[in-house]
């Protein structure tokens, strides 16, 4: 996968907030156009702050970021979304996706279909018209992730999106966003506090360790790109988190 030009690259890069401590140390990470990245590491080691550089709403101390060919130092489209959904109350799921595109200054019949198009895709076309009062903890991601993806990006940063719903709304979330990362290709970077749901979202997990945030390990998940409910079931499936989750161990007990 990495002998193609890297869609992100990250080299030497560090971060510290004024004259404090390090927060981020020398990360190297080369990202693949399309290629699904998880980001685990203990509470408080500096995932966020990976996820804002990479966003540009924050920049490093030191070293550079490259995005693909580009020499410029433009960014490709990337697209945020939080940990909470961070919905406009007054408007609807479809004003609320479509907002990202009003701002950009398209037409309002343009927008609208793509509002349409994308709250369909992620089981809402028949609650466009409902307010966020309206909605599940489980809805509200699904309006925050058609938002982001209203803006068709390259790259997709999600900081803990589904980490406040029950189990059976965050597998049934995982499973439709990789079914809408492979028909749509953006490169993602997912933090969690999951292993299970790190190894099943990714196709490499990254796992950082604290004080100073630095690349701990990189750890391959060679299973099928095709994730269903069979495959959380496997063995194979087990012993990939059983691996994950032993080598997370080592990181806090040192």
């Amino acid at each position: 996968m990495m002998s193609m030009t890297p869609e992100i690259e990250f080299c030497g890069v560090s971060k510290r907030f004024g004259t404090g401590p390090l927060v981020l140390d020398g990360l190297d990470l080369k990202v693949a156009p399309g290629e699904f990245i998880s980001v685990i590491g203990p509470s408080g080691c500096g995932k966020t702050t990976f996820l804002r550089i990479a966003a540009g709403l924050s920049q490093p101390s030191g070293g550079e970021i490259r995005f693909g060919t580009r020499t410029d130092g433009a960014r490709p489209e990337l697209a945020f979304i939080f940990q909470e959904a961070t919905l406009l109350p007054w408007r609807t799921v479809l004003g609320n996706i479509e907002l990202p595109l009003r701002l950009r200054g398209e037409r309002r019949a343009r927008r609208r279909k793509t509002a349409e198009r994308l709250a369909a895709e992620v089981g809402l076309g028949a609650a466009g018209d409902f307010h966020p009062r309206q909605l599940s903890g489980g809805m509200k991601m699904r309006v925050s992730l058609a938002r982001a993806l209203s803006l068709s990006p390259d790259v997709l940063l999600l900081d803990e999106p589904f980490g406040a719903l029950d189990a059976i709304t965050r597998n049934r979330l995982n499973e439709d966003l990789l079914a809408l990362h492979r028909r749509e290709g953006w490169s993602a970077f997912f933090v969690t506090h999951s292993v299970t749901e790190a190894v099943f979202l990714a196709d490499r997990i990254l796992v950082l360790a604290a004080e100073p945030a630095r690349v701990e390990t990189i750890i391959p998940v060679d299973l099928p790109r095709d994730r269903t409910l069979a495959l959380r079931e496997s063995d194979e499936f087990h012993d990939a988190v059983a691996e994950a989750t032993r080598r997370m161990h080592n990181i806090l007990a040192r």
